[in-house]
């Protein structure tokens, strides 16, 4: 019997302690390495919107992007919680994240007990737990120095359809307020790592804005936004003036805009004062 369990006991540990320090060594591998790096994390809107190309041209910092379409905010806590200490980080505040429904969210970064926890204690089940547990079995390389922006075209694309938005800005998700907590947790423990922040929030397209605002939640998403400006000592706005189209669909900028966006980006990434929300919008 004592045989037995002997060889269960080893059945069930020895992978484990072989897969640990494989698991761990491939994150290290792959870790950013630059004398100044910035560490950059959002979704789809982070990927498209910045020309990482310009930044890296035009400011101090070599830029590292955790971004990824469909970025959820187990990805964020992953990221606050492995970023070294008094890092340059330039990351994404969005409404989309929170909308958009759990099984959705990519969840794709790495196995992080802390971040585990806090799903745990903000209204995720253990299967929803047990899913981003899966999701993150296989290490996968989180950061990439280059991204593609959209092509310009002088109407956007209609592949997602306004009826899509209508219905998600219809009804507030009951994990809305949960979302929200982590969010501003993951925010938190980048000031506590004592970070520069330079958080930016996207435009969308005057069609979803107007659908957004005739939300019976807007009241929600208001409080949000003003819940993550009360963390930020600095605050700034950038407008794109372009007479050109400068979106690809309701929710991303296509090329030209967001070069120039990243050129009016770029001076605010130098700057000294930390932390600093910068909200974009669509110029008159």
């Amino acid at each position: 019997m004592k045989r037995f369990l002997t060889n269960i006991l080893l059945f069930f540990v020895l992978p484990l302690v072989v897969y640990t320090p494989v698991y761990l060594a491939f994150y290290y591998y792959h870790q950013p390495k630059a004398t100044n790096p910035c560490y950059v994390w959002g979704d789809s809107q982070m990927c498209q919107d910045v020309d990482l190309d310009y930044l890296n041209q035009n400011s101090q910092y070599k830029y590292f992007s955790a971004a990824a379409p469909g970025a959820g905010l187990y990805d964020f806590l992953v990221f606050a919680d492995k970023v070294p200490e008094n890092s340059t980080v330039l990351i994404q505040v969005s409404r989309t994240v929170l909308l958009r429904r759990k099984e959705k969210d990519r969840n794709v970064s790495a196995i992080s007990i802390g971040p585990l926890a806090t799903l745990l204690g903000n209204g995720y089940t253990i299967n929803e737990v047990g899913q981003v547990v899966k999701n993150n079995l296989f290490p996968k390389r989180i950061f990439y120095t280059i991204n593609y922006l959209y092509r310009n075209a002088d109407t956007i694309s209609t592949k997602e359809p306004v009826s899509t938005f209508e219905a998600i800005f219809k009804t507030k998700p009951a994990y809305f307020e949960d979302k929200k907590t982590i969010c501003l947790k993951g925010i938190e423990t980048l000031m506590k790592k004592h970070c520069k922040i330079v958080a930016i929030q996207f435009p969308y397209h005057q069609i979803l804005n107007k659908i957004e605002a005739n939300s019976p939640y807007r009241q929600d998403l208001e409080k949000f936004d003003n819940d993550v400006a009360a963390r930020f000592a600095y605050q700034q706005t950038i407008e794109i003036k372009l007479k050109e189209n400068i979106f690809t669909d309701l929710t991303h900028l296509n090329e030209r805009g967001a070069k120039e966006l990243s050129r009016q980006l770029a001076p605010y990434l130098d700057f000294k004062q930390s932390p600093i929300i910068i909200k974009v919008k669509q110029g008159e």
